[in-house]
């Protein structure tokens, strides 16, 4: 192919014709033409490139994330389901625990009131004999005052009355504490004064140790010494401790319990010391389990309860022993 180019010639009829070979020009533009477009599709195949690449990524980028929020919600559905199962035994757990706890105060509440009883069993015989001795007495000083009446001595019949009356108040005196002592039952804390409570322990055991009481030297309290606690249940600690000292020293003849009271910083301590054998080793190690005894015929559940009791009062219960005796020592809340 060729480029034809033609001219006239000047002051002559003639024309000039020139052939230009086309090839060479049409490469060069079509080289050109190559080149710019070249020059311009890619980068816009390269911008496309990259906002597909933007695209694709955006999407990969969504759907990890939305395949970890899918894990997430997975693992939160069986963590929570985990978590539940948990709360559900640890609310079983409770449950049982508290059930536990419920029968553990009865239980608690039965041994204390059986040990009570065993207490009262063993007094009763004596008891009935302490009451037997005024009943005859008052009868005696009943027939006097009918005898002394009909004689018209007057003077003489009202010290027989009042004698009857005083025996009777000893009698009530008696009983109230038996009957008082045999009440079942879990009283909160009160004010109690420890002087009554030591002196209705003696007056319990009495009969059952007649004529051994002597052995016992107590520094009474002033009256007005009060400490945290229930009478009945702190004379059911007093008499398990005074109980066990005399059983310990019997058939010694320089048989002594001591009983101290001394006020501390922190409350009153209450001391029960005898000049016995001692406990020996094996059973001082444990005392306070429940069925070591050294006794015969013991249950292992006097010092037990006694120590569930004063705890119960915010007290603590110590012991000591050695060849030379033993001590208790209580110690109490003081009232305010």
């Amino acid at each position: 192919e060729y480029l034809r180019l033609s001219t006239p010639v000047p002051s002559t009829p003639w024309r000039l014709d020139y052939l230009v070979p086309a090839e060479a020009p049409i490469a060069a533009a079509v080289r050109e033409m190559r080149l710019l477009a070249l020059g311009v599709v890619v980068p816009l195949l390269g911008l496309a490139a990259y906002l597909l690449w933007r695209r694709q990524s955006g999407q990969m980028r969504i759907a990890a994330e939305q395949a970890a929020r899918t894990e997430l919600e997975r693992r939160v559905v069986e963590r929570t389901e985990d978590l539940s199962r948990a709360r559900d035994r640890l609310q079983a757990e409770i449950s049982g625990h508290r059930s536990t706890e419920a029968k553990l105060q009865v239980v608690q509440q039965d041994l204390v009131q059986a040990n009570r009883l065993a207490i009262l069993g063993q007094v009763a015989a004596g008891v009935a004999h302490e009451i037997n001795q005024p009943v005859a007495t008052i009868r005696a000083y009943a027939d006097n005052a009918r005898t002394f009446l009909d004689r018209k001595q007057t003077a003489p019949a009202e010290e027989n009355l009042g004698a009857i009356a005083a025996l009777t108040e000893r009698i009530g005196t008696i009983t109230e504490e038996l009957k008082a002592f045999a009440r079942k039952g879990r009283t909160a804390a009160e004010p109690v004064e420890l002087r009554d409570v030591i002196e209705g322990a003696v007056v319990l055991l009495k009969s059952r140790f007649a004529g051994r009481l002597d052995a016992l030297a107590i520094d009474l309290p002033p009256p007005a010494l009060k400490v945290m606690g229930n009478r009945v249940r702190l004379e059911q600690v007093l008499i398990n401790l005074f109980q066990n000292a005399l059983e310990a020293l019997e058939g010694r003849d320089d048989a002594k319990v001591r009983v101290s009271v001394e006020e501390t910083a922190d409350g009153v301590t209450v001391g029960v010391s005898d000049n016995g054998p001692g406990i020996p080793p094996g059973i001082l190690r444990s005392l306070f389990t429940p069925f070591n005894t050294s006794k015969e015929k013991g249950l292992g559940l006097g010092l037990v309860i006694s120590k569930d009791i004063v705890a119960d009062y915010g007290g603590r219960i110590e012991v000591s022993s050695d060849d030379s005796g033993t001590r208790f020592t209580i110690h109490l809340l003081k009232a305010a």
